[in-house]
């Protein structure tokens, strides 16, 4: 019998609108403890995808301009608090994954696990005719094995 991921998804949604500022985004990451929310537009269309990555990489001085320093040792933490200060008041648009990664509802859990694990994500969401529905992340695996220890056991 193939679980598929429609059976272990969240279905309690958190997403965020490109024109949302990414200080929204992260106080969404720092009340619920996540590490990235998907991007939609009306009617839950998935657009994209938001993680703590993208905004620490935006936060952090590229390697032209660690170079230009006149020490590579610099210390620099005032510079990344004003850049991430700056940061807030962007747009999710701005700094979010135009081409998301998601899977659809039918997905099995096998794939879904491959895929999570050959792409390093933490979070997948997951869409129906292109409509966020759910979201997987990895915890989810570990909780569909406390919360069916039986199942498992007589599906091997």
């Amino acid at each position: 019998m193939k679980t598929m991921v429609s059976h272990v998804m969240t279905r309690d949604l958190s997403a965020v609108e490109e024109e949302d500022s990414i200080l929204e985004a992260v106080r969404i990451f720092h009340s619920q403890r996540i590490s990235g929310i998907p991007v939609v537009r009306s009617n839950w269309i998935l657009t994209g995808y938001l993680s703590e990555g993208d905004i620490l990489r935006a936060a952090l001085p590229t390697y032209v301009e660690i170079l230009m320093q006149h020490s590579f040792l610099d210390d620099s933490e005032g510079d990344l608090f004003d850049r991430l200060q700056t940061l807030g008041r962007c747009r999710v648009k701005d700094f979010m994954c135009l081409t998301p990664v998601s899977v659809e509802t039918s997905a099995s859990l096998m794939t879904v696990a491959d895929l999570m694990l050959r792409k390093r994500l933490k979070r997948l969401p997951v869409v129906e005719e292109g409509r966020l529905v759910g979201v997987v992340d990895r915890a989810t695996f570990c909780g569909f094995m406390m919360n069916h220890e039986d199942w498992v056991h007589a599906n091997r």
